[in-house]
């Protein structure tokens, strides 16, 4: 399902010239982050930016065909800072992406997981709600490739 009910935004995609359609839990559905905070190093994080847990834990919570997976094995292959993907499994739509903006080690990346099916612009509302000091620091786009 894309968001389609509820609370009319400009779209940060295309410089607000358009408007997506958000529903009101967008800021409180169930979704984590992947990624660097404010160093070198991949991790799970919440929404209120402590980390998630232990691997155990993250496992359990987003499911077996998720977790072994997220350190870059659901971005595109072409690994160009910025170009994303979009993969639903296990009940959950997860938007990866190359990303350097932190780690500037080769194959680094950002995913941002939530509990639904979603499209790319609602998956980016929600990285964008649910983790904003994350988001902002995208300088560069963040672009669906078709592979």
């Amino acid at each position: 399902m894309s968001i389609t009910e509820s609370k009319v935004v400009p779209c940060s995609h295309c410089k607000g010239t358009g408007e997506i359609t958000l529903p009101p839990e967008v800021a409180t559905l169930q979704a984590y982050y992947f990624g660097c905070q404010q160093g070198a190093g991949h991790y799970w994080w919440r929404p209120d930016r402590l980390p998630l847990g232990t691997s155990r834990y993250v496992e359990d919570t987003v499911g077996p065909l998720i977790h072994p997976k997220i350190d870059g094995g659901f971005c595109p292959k072409r690994d160009i800072q910025g170009n994303a993907k979009l993969t639903e499994i296990g009940g959950w739509t997860i938007l990866s992406f190359w990303d350097n903006s932190v780690d500037r080690r080769g194959n680094s990346s950002s995913s941002f997981v939530a509990k639904g099916s979603y499209d790319f612009d609602g998956m980016k509302a929600i990285a964008e709600a649910q983790f904003p000091s994350v988001w902002k620091r995208y300088t560069f786009p963040i672009v669906l490739v078709d592979e």
